[in-house]
């Protein structure tokens, strides 16, 4: 087992990767870490903990163990249909039990890329560095949108209600209506 100061270690390190740190800086965390870990269907990026993961290869040699041809202890796996043990398996289960359901509901699209699907998780969760955000942190003075200083500046209002946002979409539409295939 993994001593747990080396498994925070190890995850400190991938969260500050994930936020586009590295070991010497730190960038802002907008979503905390268990809810990034959890799996998709819990409104997570299904990463899954370490913890989990290092307890699930644990249980692959305790099932190796007691997995004898001729033992009881082969006939039921019951996380998966087919019966045999997987370390995923026994992650996943763990990490359903301990990490939190997130109230935002994200369902990934595998025809975007990854960084967009990641970029509207954000969105959902209300979690990008909008000056309304970035006032509740006490990082900014003001809350207006610096686009248009007529409104606050929320992740709505960004990509939908902003008067500047309204005409970029207008353009990338324009845009998009002029382009042939052949």
């Amino acid at each position: 087992m993994a001593p747990i100061k080396v498994i925070k270690t190890l995850e400190k390190i991938r969260t500050r990767f994930f936020w586009g740190g590295d070991l010497e800086s730190r960038k802002m965390p907008w979503i905390a870490w268990e809810k990034v870990l959890a799996a998709k269907e819990r409104g997570g990026l299904r990463i899954g903990s370490l913890k989990a993961h290092n307890i699930a290869l644990l249980g692959k040699w305790w099932w190796k163990f007691k997995s004898y041809p001729d033992s009881t202890w082969a006939e039921v796996w019951s996380l998966e249909s087919s019966g045999v043990y997987s370390v995923a398996s026994l992650r996943i289960h763990i990490d359903t039990t301990i990490l939190p359901i997130s109230e935002c509901r994200w369902s990934w699209n595998y025809l975007i890329p990854g960084k967009l699907n990641i970029l509207a998780w954000r969105i959902c969760h209300g979690k990008l560095p909008s000056m309304v955000n970035l006032l509740k942190l006490g990082i900014s003075l003001s809350n207006l949108c610096k686009m248009c200083n007529g409104a606050p500046e929320t992740e709505e209002h960004v990509f939908v209600d902003c008067p500047v946002a309204h005409e970029v979409w207008q353009q990338i539409a324009k845009k998009g209506s002029r382009v042939t295939i052949g």
